[in-house]
């Protein structure tokens, strides 16, 4: 196919009635060397017509998507496609070019295509794109600048997550890019034409990728920033242009360059000063820079943001997003002395004619109660929609000012208070609406303060319980609002409490609007969390209220409401049992229909929380039914469709919450409606590949421990867990999840020892033949070895025999001595609880085992030494362990009292913030040195004799309990129960024992280089495990409620001969 041929194919896929025959011809070809180079030709010519410029560009990009990156073929399938070396390169050379010269709707292609670039060969395979963004923006035109800083923007993408000494690359560049950068910008200042302001829109969409998480002091300091801060503030302050003012449609306005481009600068002043400006609250690297900035721009700034305001006051437009940026920049203003004190004059006049209109019900409001209650209900509850509010910037900025300084608790509140005293006839029912928004907006600090604590009740008894009967719905939704806000206040009378319960119940289910019964029901879930005389009311209303519920949530689609029916279903499980089908069955009803409207439109974010949501209401009506065995068999019916469905059908947005309810279903047990979708779990495996190896573990866990003999039973069982696990480790994914099938291949060898050896050839070999490949992390290499000692520990004979018989690559030796050597070199690497015990009963076992070769006999005298380490680590964290758990079981309830308040002269400093960072910094701090020291760790520190380094330090201990496998703590498997009979300790004495009495040539080559410390090691561990020992009989007898055991002396020295 040429160009011409082409260039007419992708002009057919425009047109249906050509489209499947062009898209048929275009799959047929595009593997072709030359293909991917024909398209970028059909985007850059100029005769080429634009819709097909941008079909091209569209295609090219899928291209780069899918055949990129370099993929590995599994043995038996037909190689993986990759755009050829020569293509990428002709590519890559070109990039930069193609966006600077093509039109804005082929560019937004290209630009995400070059992102994908960037993302996988920056800078290891192509550093020309930094080269090529300087060499075109030094043409000094403004395309060649726009589509130059557009490309950089992409690389900008790249690294915006990434601490400085993990973008170094980067930031050099930068360091060529941001002088140039801001000198442009500068120059720019004047011009508003529209190529102008995109041009700086881009620039300063860069500056903020640089700084949002961390801001590079190399290149960004007291030489560089008043440079950007005149920018900044320029931009921020200039006039609209009179074409921009002109816009009649509020909506387009605000999208137009020259307002993107102030919230821009806006955005970033609020970051500079949030993340890195404030003193006191900011981590100790940028405490310099914090005090520099408050010392040399926050006046300025200040005074540019309340003109900015007193604009708005005046009657002329700023943005809602403007709006909402400077709200937050005053909110994090009131907690400095310095910022508060030029804050303070306007904080009534900010409140009053700015925020207090925000809280207030609108004309806005209004209409879309009326019109499209569904709307109302979603911008007032979409997380989305709050995350650019003002009304929610105002509300925080309100909270703070009160909480943090004297005397504006007692403004606002005074505010307040007169307009709900004024007579109804003589004040706007909307201006009732924002008195109560606000007062209830800073509940949290009047509950907080006695004096004011006391008189809530009579506060909403006053003002708040009559509008329950309103003539104006928003007014018996804001009663609703306002009980949510105060619903933990302790009542005078239980019949006060049950007023209330009566009218929220009456507004969610009776003939109220949709917005009112949203309100009731989330008040009605505060209620059952605050009060506990109302859940005994409420009780016998509950079926009344799930199915009104489920109703609401049908028309509102409200992921909120979800909540409230997973509280009613955790508080009241027996009633539930009772209509648990039924509710399963609305429910999935509606997930259905949800889920299906979310297919016609997906970017509706508000409906997939909500599907979300209901999910999570079955998965709670799953955990309140899950032992009541027959109504679970039930819901596995109802659902099991339903799930296999989705599975089949690749839905992967559900994948989480449909596996996680498939791991409720068979915690307890595994029905046969259950192991029929094991297979299809394994096939869409296969469709998936391992990306969400991680999220199907649980379920394969659960079908290995509660399975029991139906697993063991039919092989095709073990055969797709044991697919999954190798080919998950055999992939180039992120090694996290590599670790979680080693995880489950020890869960499945550990389960049933004996039962499955069938397959420990395969896992033993698959293990071995990753550590062979290149590892990113050392954690990885102990994982692999960990699955190796697993099945060693499940049977010893077999893989010994095995590992005799495997060889490493280009060795014609056994793999036994390479593996055996790594085990006890690595022995500190086992960081785990769970991890150090598998190692020290898969040493004992290699102790017991007759079967000794070469390998065995050449490292015996350090097996000892390795457990005697791993052991010693595993009494610092046994009392680790307890300590936290003590820690935990000690409670004391905080006296609430007055919230101290700041004068104008003191800074509020966060001092919880300040000590969590440090102790973050001082863990991170011990964790890279702890790594550092696993990594340097060596053979020679295990060996015998009377060097220093075969002693175990107490910083060895340190590092030891220091870091915790998080994959122990999420699954457990056989070796981890506190039975007696699988205690380390004591079978490690036992095995040292047996060796002594009954192979004594053996145990004196395993024990006879012990150095002195390691001798007095060893007797103290053997009189820990006599301790545990006594202590564990202890606990069984007290617990068969025998009678009160009293430990035996215990001897404290062992006579170790």
């Amino acid at each position: 196919m040429d160009i011409s041929q082409l260039t007419q194919a992708l002009s057919n896929t425009l047109h249906h009635e050509l489209r499947a025959q062009a898209e048929a011809q275009l799959e047929q070809v595009h593997k072709a060397p030359e293909f991917t180079q024909y398209l970028l030709q059909v985007v850059l010519h100029e005769n080429t017509p634009l819709e097909v410029q941008q079909a091209a560009s569209v295609y090219l990009k899928n291209m780069v998507y899918r055949y990129w990156k370099q993929r590995e073929t599994v043995e038996g399938e037909e190689p993986y496609y990759c755009i050829p070396d020569q293509t990428k390169q002709v590519l890559r050379g070109n990039l930069v070019e193609a966006i600077i010269r093509v039109q804005p709707l082929v560019r937004s292609q290209l630009c995400v295509m070059l992102e994908h670039v960037i993302k996988l060969d920056f800078p290891e395979k192509w550093t020309g794109v930094v080269d090529d963004v300087l060499r075109f923006i030094s043409l000094n035109t403004q395309q060649a600048w726009l589509g130059g800083m557009l490309s950089l923007y992409q690389l900008a993408k790249k690294y915006k997550f990434r601490e400085d000494n993990k973008r170094m690359v980067y930031l050099k560049a930068m360091s060529v890019f941001l002088p140039l950068m801001q000198q442009q910008t500068t120059q720019l200042l004047g011009d508003l034409s529209i190529p102008s302001l995109q041009l700086q829109h881009v620039i300063l969409k860069i500056l903020y990728a640089l700084i949002e998480y961390h801001l590079p002091l190399s290149l960004l300091n007291e030489n560089t920033i008043p440079g950007w801060m005149h920018i900044l503030h320029s931009v921020i302050d200039r006039t609209e242009p009179k074409e921009c003012a002109e816009i009649q449609d509020e909506e387009d306005r605000a999208k137009h360059e020259f307002w993107k481009l102030k919230k821009w600068a806006l955005s970033i002043i609020v970051r500079i000063f949030e993340r890195y400006g404030s003193p006191h609250n900011v981590d100790h690297n940028y405490q310099l820079l914090a005090q520099y900035y408050m010392k040399m721009f926050n006046d300025n700034t200040m005074q540019v943001l309340l003109k900015q305001l007193e604009l708005k006051r005046s009657g002329q437009f700023i943005t809602p997003k403007m709006l909402h940026l400077i709200l937050n920049y005053l909110k994090q203003a009131v907690d400095h002395a310095a910022s508060w004190k030029l804050l303070k004059p306007y904080f009534q006049v900010i409140f009053q004619e700015l925020v207090f209109p925000l809280l207030c019900y609108s004309d806005k409001d209004d209409q879309l109660w009326h019109d499209d209650p569904y709307e109302f209900i979603r911008q007032k509850y979409d997380v989305f929609v709050e995350l650019e509010s003002p009304v929610i910037a105002g509300v925080t900025f309100v909270q703070e000012a009160c909480k943090t300084r004297k005397n504006i608790l007692d403004q606002v509140l005074t505010y307040c208070l007169n307009i709900l005293y004024t007579p109804d006839e003589s004040r706007s029912p909307r201006l009732k609406d924002g008195a109560l928004h606000t007062i209830g907006s800073i509940a949290t600090v009047l509950l907080r303060k006695k004096s004011y604590k006391t008189q809530i009740e009579q506060m909403l008894a006053t003002h708040v319980f009559s509008e329950f009967q309103s003539s104006h719905g928003y007014l018996r939704a804001r009663a609703c609002w306002c009980i949510q806000n105060f619903s933990d206040i302790k009542y005078s009378s239980e019949e006060s409490l049950q007023f209330v319960l009566e009218q929220v119940l009456q507004c969610l289910l009776g003939q109220q609007a949709l917005p009112i019964k949203v309100e009731a029901a989330i008040a009605l879930q505060q209620l059952i969390k605050g009060q506990a005389l109302a859940q005994n009311y409420i009780e016998s209303h509950v079926n009344r209220i799930i199915q009104e519920l489920l109703v609401v949530i049908k028309e509102t689609e409200n992921d909120d409401l979800t909540g409230v029916l997973e509280e009613l279903i955790d508080t009241y499980p027996h009633q539930i049992g009772d209509v648990a089908v039924g509710l399963c069955q609305h429910l999935a009803t509606a997930f259905n229909e949800i889920f299906e409207a979310t297919q016609q439109n997906e970017e509706d974010s508000y409906k997939a929380l909500t599907a979300l949501g209901i999910m999570g209401a079955i998965q709670s009506l799953v955990k309140a039914t899950i032992n009541q065995p027959q109504i679970l068999l039930m819901l596995e019916g109802t659902m099991a469709n339903m799930i296999a469905g989705m599975l089949k059908n690749g839905v992967m947005d559900f994948y989480d919450e449909l596996l996680n309810l498939l791991y409720l279903f068979t915690c307890v047990g595994v029905s046969p409606t259950m192991w029929c979708l094991l297979p299809i779990i394994y096939e869409m495996f296969q469709q998936d590949g391992s990306d969400f190896f991680n999220e199907i573990m649980p379920v394969l866990s659960n079908y290995v421990r509660v399975g029991g003999d139906t697993f063991i039973f039919d092989p095709k069982h073990g055969e797709m867990i044991v697919s999954m696990c190798t080919a998950t480790l055999q992939s180039h994914i992120d090694e996290d999840a590599q670790r979680h099938s080693c995880k489950m291949l020890e869960i499945l060898v550990l389960e049933h020892p004996g039962k499955l050896d069938q397959w420990i050839p395969s896992i033993v070999q698959c293990a071995l033949d990753r550590l062979t490949k290149s590892l990113e992390t050392p954690e990885l290499k102990t994982w692999c070895i960990q699955v190796v000692v697993a099945s060693l520990y499940a049977n010893t004979t077999l893989v010994m025999g095995l590992l005799e018989t495997i060889h490493f690559p280009n060795s014609k030796e056994p793999i036994t001595d390479q593996f055996v050597s790594q085990w006890v070199k690595d022995a500190d690497q086992f960081v785990g609880v769970h991890d150090k015990k598998l190692s020290v009963l898969g040493f004992c076992a290699l102790l017991h085992c007759p079967h000794r070769p070469a390998a065995v006999l050449n490292n015996a005298h350090h097996f000892v030494p390795a457990i005697i380490i791993q052991l010693n680590a595993l009494v610092q964290a046994y009392q680790d362990i307890a300590k936290e758990n003590s820690d935990e079981d000690v409670s004391c309830e905080e006296e609430v009292g007055d919230v101290e308040e700041l004068s104008s002269d003191e800074d509020n400093i966060d001092e919880e913030a300040l000590k969590y960072m440090k102790s973050l910094k001082k863990k991170q701090q011990q964790v890279e040195n702890a790594a550092s020291s696993v990594q340097s760790a060596g053979k020679g520190s295990l060996a015998g004799g009377d060097n220093e380094d075969d002693e175990i330090s107490d910083d060895d201990d340190d590092i030891s309990s220091l870091i915790r496998s998080s994959l122990e703590m999420e699954y457990s498997t056989a070796i981890d129960s506190v039975d007696t009979s699988m205690d380390e300790f004591w079978i490690f004495k036992t095995t040292l024992e047996g060796l002594s009495a009954n192979q004594p040539n053996w145990y004196q080559r395993v024990t006879g280089k012990l150095s002195p410390h390691q001798v007095e090691l060893l007797k103290s561990l053997m009189v820990y495990a006599e301790q545990r020992r006594a202590q564990t009989e202890s606990e069984r007898i007290e617990a068969q409620g025998g009678y009160e055991f009293t430990i035996t002396e215990v001897p404290q020295t062992f006579q170790f001969t």
